[in-house]
């Protein structure tokens, strides 16, 4: 309204506008600088009119964006059947160029997704990404995302190695000494440890929340929320209309991949017993290179369309969020479940040894709700058709598929049609966000060698973007993997 009323008045012109724009943003980007993942600006989405949001200012902000060419600010695009297809081709054309800093949130699903955790239908239109990806009600709620932060693979690790920590040596619970004489039995043990440890956390964090009125009370925050205001209480105090707290589940890939690894070399090929896996892993598959190779590059892996990976994913994710969604947080509210890692997979990985997948110790875990990097060998497609088959609505801390497409796919005319056709196609199937990365190995491999001659070039990290050649060099590699560029 600001803008348009400027427009009639004559105050400034269209241009004039799109150079405060950048002022504006370079001005939030340099204040932000400390802070590596940034702050999130929302775009698009359905009105309580069932009208769109986008307009004018929205187009003009991602010509902006595109004119600019920086790293942030980061942006979300929310989309529902009906968005306008001209505004989400804008879109794709940034994301074609390099310029990767938008998510892409679904409104279909995310707004059962509100109403069946008790949100008003009133509020649900005013939602925003809190943070990278996690979905919020602006100015109502304090939903504390990635409140507890969960290694999913860790459980499973804790159980073939009797409970105990093989990268610690720490013993954190026993397992009762006893063969599991079918894969149903160790699987229904892999759930009933991920449950004790989930809970477990969940009442750590209790303890922790009664600490935080006294400890860090926030009221410039609690100024912002009306909820605040009205009943005179903090947002430590749960002065919000709504209260969460998220539990960021990370490396479902990673899980559903090493269960079937267990199903097929120790119980229906009978390759191993399952002491002599714990062994072998334990060594970091030391003198048993066949085995690995066979595990990692014959069996298949989750993200490739595979109905029995897609099951384990399916029922983990599940009793994951039974679990978590029910459970109160001890401020008037309840944990929630999401399901993705941001750049936790490769912390995770360091902290996690050997896995049966064929995974060696210290390697990072399948990000966000994606595969195991370079392990998506059927294609987009095939990723897509198995995120799709989880329940996303069961993910209220957020949810998000990283799409790695070549520059040759989405390059000419059709370029961009291809990537909201791929947007528009996992939202029909279920799935709360999305976001691209469009590279290729080789020239990845080039800005490592040359990087004075890539300093423009981009990736998606996470829930962010960040110039290729300012990353670690361990994710460089794991993006070079992603691409496809290395058999890991």
């Amino acid at each position: 309204d600001f803008y348009r009323r400027d427009i009639e008045k004559g105050v400034l012109t269209r241009d004039q506008a799109k150079e405060l724009l950048k002022f504006f943003w370079i001005k939030f980007y340099a204040r932000t600088q400390g802070l590596q993942a940034g702050k999130n600006f929302c775009f698009g989405g359905l009105l309580p009119d069932g009208s769109d949001a986008v307009n004018e200012l929205t187009v003009l902000a991602y010509e902006t964006y595109r004119e600019m060419r920086v790293v942030d600010p980061k942006l979300t695009m929310r989309v529902h059947s009906a968005s306008p297809e001209a505004m989400l081709l804008q879109v794709a054309e940034c994301l074609k160029s390099g310029l990767t800093a938008t998510v892409f949130m679904n409104d279909d699903v995310l707004f059962p997704l509100f109403l069946k955790r008790g949100k008003s239908p009133e509020d649900v239109y005013d939602y925003v990404a809190i943070g990278c990806y996690e979905p919020a009600i602006m100015g109502r709620e304090m939903c504390c995302s990635m409140t507890i932060i969960f290694n999913l693979v860790k459980p499973l690790e804790l159980l073939l190695h009797g409970g105990e920590d093989p990268a610690t040596g720490i013993r954190l619970f026993d397992v009762p000494e006893r063969e599991f004489h079918s894969f149903e039995s160790f699987f229904n043990a892999y759930l009933s440890v991920l449950k004790k440890l989930l809970m477990r956390a969940m009442h750590i964090e209790r303890l922790r929340t009664a600490t935080w009125s006294r400890v860090n009370p926030s009221p410039l925050l609690s100024g912002t929320m009306p909820a605040c205001i009205a009943s005179g209480r903090d947002v430590s105090e749960a002065g919000t209309k709504y209260n969460q707290s998220g539990v960021m589940c990370a490396a479902i890939g990673s899980v559903a991949d090493s269960l079937f690894a267990v199903k097929k070399l120790v119980f229906e090929e009978k390759r191993c017993s399952l002491g002599e896996l714990a062994e072998i892993l334990r060594s970091d598959w030391a003198g048993h290179e066949e085995l690995r190779l066979y595990a990692r590059t014959r069996l298949p892996k989750w993200g490739n369309n595979c109905t029995e990976l897609d099951e384990f994913a399916r029922i983990v994710t599940g009793f994951a969020a039974d679990l978590i969604n029910h459970e109160p947080n001890g401020k008037g509210g309840s944990f929630q479940m999401g399901l993705w890692s941001i750049d936790h997979n490769r912390s995770f990985g360091r902290m996690t040894g050997a896995l049966p997948d064929g995974r060696r110790a210290g390697e990072e875990l399948s990000k966000n709700v994606g595969s195991s990097a370079g392990m998506d060998r059927r294609g987009v497609t095939a990723l897509i058709n198995s995120a799709g088959k989880l329940d996303h609505t069961s993910f209220p801390d957020g949810s998000v598929l990283d799409i790695t497409l070549h520059p040759s796919a989405v390059s000419g005319e059709d370029g961009a049609k291809l990537i909201v056709d791929l947007v528009r196609t996992y939202f029909e199937k279920g799935g709360q966000s999305i976001q691209f990365n469009i590279f290729d190995a080789e020239t990845l491999r080039k800005a490592r060698q040359e990087p004075e001659k890539y300093a423009n070039l981009q990736v998606r990290v996470c829930g962010w973007n960040a110039r290729f050649i300012d990353l670690s060099p361990e994710a460089q590699e794991s993006f070079i993997a992603a691409a496809g560029g290395e058999d890991r």
